[in-house]
């Protein structure tokens, strides 16, 4: 469905307050109250987010992944998960990243190996980040289900991926 711009207003400008103020946040509700449809559309109409953002609204490149979407809720897929999304991305921002992203991507990833996977999504977030000057802001659906079922560690690693880019993820 196609939402108006002015979906979900008053949600739309807290969450941007948590983003405008470098916080991470989260959507809590019942099944069926529409927090998937709020991700979706945070991140197909920027023209909703751009009133609320205090920069330029396209230095920002949202990423949204649904846990629901992975084929089973396992460390290798989610973090796969994170790798499309940003290869995506590199797609609609032009062919000098998508270049570089290919590059990056040319070798075989072992995605059962966390390590090296950590060290791909690290150089892929550094190319979105530095080569395309982009604050990049991840919409995690489901997040919720993705702690209660993974091992903590591998989560952990999101918040050091975080302060690997302060300000800038």
């Amino acid at each position: 469905a196609e939402f108006p711009v002015t979906y979900r207003a008053e949600q739309v400008a807290v969450i941007m307050r948590w983003v405008n103020a470098g916080e991470s946040g989260v959507v809590i509700g019942s099944s069926g109250t529409g927090k998937s449809n709020l991700t979706g559309f945070l991140c197909s109409r920027p023209d909703a987010v751009a009133p609320h953002v205090r920069d330029d609204p396209d230095q920002y490149c949202l990423l949204h992944l649904d846990i629901n979407s992975l084929p089973a809720l396992t460390v290798p897929f989610f973090y796969r998960g994170m790798g499309q999304a940003l290869q995506d991305a590199a797609e609609a921002l032009g062919p000098e990243l998508q270049q570089a992203m290919q590059q990056l991507t040319e070798r075989r990833l072992n995605w059962e190996d966390a390590f090296e996977v950590l060290i791909f999504l690290q150089k892929a977030h550094r190319l979105v980040i530095h080569q395309a000057g982009k604050k990049v802001l991840w919409l995690l659906d489901r997040f919720d289900e993705a702690c209660r079922r993974l091992e903590a560690q591998p989560l952990n690693s999101l918040r050091s991926l975080r302060d690997q880019f302060k300000g800038q993820l």
